[in-house]
């Protein structure tokens, strides 16, 4: 049995043949094209048995799109994108302040509560400084007061662990939340968590509860926000 597709203006269409073999005799050879134009599976009764078994052909029709090649460039790479999976960020070198987990965009911003509030790429943006290095998958990032770290990073559409040194543009945004008002917004959200949990939400363990506690009653910096997108032509000094 051979399927093959026919060639035509107004249609399109699939020529069936059928060539028994010898040790088959309830099947007779025969062609015939069918019309596949609504796109639909089409099913040919192909043979039937003595008991009654009948033997069914399903044709499923299918678009291809044949793309021509083009040039390779730089940009099929990704060069300047990120990946974090599930990167620790830590403060000063001894402060855990969360971990980051998410993959694309060349421009990245974080928020730490009471500490900063920040944009940085690879590519060099405006009003931003090169206060950040990226070398062996470690992001180290200087504010005017800070240090802060992320590990296990990696760049590119393969996801490569970049041995650097890079420079890393950073920006500050200026909109970082004060420590006094990260507390009240935990403690707001911490009472909504609670009350959740209360209701039956089984997803709220003890465990998670106990965690923003102890970030909201000792005052501990925390990772709040993360971010990713790619970088436009408006953020570059040309």
């Amino acid at each position: 049995m051979t399927v093959r597709c026919i060639p035509d203006l107004d249609r399109i269409a699939a020529e069936v043949s059928i060539s028994p073999s010898k040790a088959n005799k309830t099947l007779q050879a025969s062609e015939l094209v069918v019309d596949m134009s609504n796109m639909r599976t089409s099913y040919l009764l192909v043979s039937k048995d003595e008991d009654n078994r009948s033997y069914v052909l399903s044709i499923e029709p299918e678009v291809i799109e044949e793309k021509p090649p083009k040039a390779f460039t730089i940009e099929d790479l990704l060069p300047f994108d990120w990946d974090f999976p599930q990167s620790p960020v830590v403060l000063n070198d001894e402060i855990y302040v969360g971990r980051i987990g998410m993959s694309g965009g060349s421009l990245v911003g974080i928020a730490i509560a009471g500490i900063a509030d920040l944009k940085f790429s690879l590519r060099q943006l405006k009003d931003a400084e090169p206060t950040g290095v990226l070398q062996h998958g470690t992001l180290t990032i200087k504010t005017k007061n800070d240090v802060i770290v992320i590990s296990g990073v990696r760049n590119g559409a393969n996801k490569l662990t970049l041995q650097g040194p890079y420079k890393v543009w950073v920006r500050s945004t200026g909109e970082n939340v004060s420590n006094d008002e990260y507390k009240r917004l935990m403690n707001s959200q911490l009472d909504a968590i609670q009350k959740r949990k209360a209701e039956g939400d089984a997803s709220i363990t003890d465990e998670a509860i106990e965690r923003i506690k102890s970030f909201v009653n000792e005052g501990r910096p925390m990772l709040i926000g993360s971010s990713a997108r790619d970088v436009r032509d408006s953020d570059l000094v040309k």
